[in-house]
């Protein structure tokens, strides 16, 4: 077991006589298990806030399985649908506003809580959820330039696939709002388009662009495939499929979010100006997603 785990005690102490505990933008209070932010108070199940708990003390070190079960399970043994379920609900609290985290999947190994406000600000155009109409779920006020929406990813293969899938969501939304090149959407906002209602998302959320995709896990090999959508027309601007370990998730995370950003570059250099045909348009689109596609990327063809 982790010398974390040693040292807090939580097997025998119980959340009766923890502290409240800082998780990002989120206030926690174990002995009542209960969370506020923004001035609302959130009620948790004893199981889900000892995991919290577990987690927030852990300070970003990765805990496995056999460590939430011995501290939080009592080293009673249950099924992944379990800790599924629990890591479930706390994802979702990480995804209200200001919450200011996010939960990590170490594939094979672990989760473990990273905050958000390590990332740096940039530009004003990066607008969050706190910018956004909570009633209409449109930007209150936008300046020029792109609005983009990061879609969650869809897992196909089971929950380590979902778990990766909610990763790799994370992943580009981060990067999309340090670069600054457009606005993006808060998380709490586009997390609601999932399946079927993922045709709603541009109308919904007055976005100009949809970022979309999906993971899948076949053996040891781990695929993302990235979709850039114009919201208007629902035109597939550029696709590219990611392909990498399974043992090493995050640095595939991170070269897909490089890659989306710099296709939302270069679908902004080659928008149309004010007049130009439709169908025009669609020519240029396909015509620069062959070029790219010579150089050894795969991309879908434009309707």
């Amino acid at each position: 077991m982790s010398a974390f785990l040693n040292g807090s005690g939580l097997t025998t102490r119980g959340l009766a006589h923890e502290r409240d505990l800082l998780i990002g933008g989120l206030t926690f209070r174990p002995s009542l298990c209960q969370t506020e932010i923004n001035g609302e108070t959130q009620h948790l199940e004893p199981r889900v806030a000892r995991v919290l708990l577990a987690l927030g003390r852990s300070a970003g070190t990765v805990l496995s399985r056999d460590d939430l079960l011995a501290c939080c399970w009592d080293g009673v043994v249950v099924g992944d649908d379990a800790i599924n379920r629990v890591i479930g609900k706390i994802r979702r609290l990480a995804e209200r506003p200001r919450a200011d985290f996010l939960i990590e999947t170490v594939p094979r190994v672990g989760y473990r809580i990273v905050s958000r406000t390590d990332a740096p600000a940039k530009a004003t155009l990066n607008r969050t959820a706190d910018d956004f109409d909570v009633a209409a779920g449109r930007p209150s006020s936008l300046s020029v330039g792109d609005v983009v929406a990061v879609l969650p990813f869809d897992g196909e293969g089971g929950p380590e696939a979902a778990s990766l899938a909610e990763g790799a969501t994370d992943c580009i939304l981060s990067t999309l709002t340090r670069d600054g090149e457009a606005a993006v959407v808060g998380r709490t906002h586009s997390c609601r388009f999932r399946g079927a209602l993922k045709g709603d998302a541009a109308r919904a959320l007055g976005a100009t662009r949809i970022v979309d995709g999906a993971v899948s896990i076949h053996d040891d090999e781990l695929r993302i495939t990235t979709y850039l959508i114009e919201g208007a027309s629902s035109l597939t601007l550029w696709s590219e499929q990611f392909n990498g370990s399974v043992a090493d998730p995050f640095a595939l995370q991170r070269i897909t979010a490089m890659r989306v950003t710099e296709a939302l570059r270069s679908t902004q250099a080659m928008d149309r100006p004010s007049g130009t045909a439709p169908g025009a348009y669609r020519i240029a689109a396909a015509s620069s997603n062959a070029r790219r596609g010579e150089r050894g990327n795969r991309f879908s063809s434009v309707p």
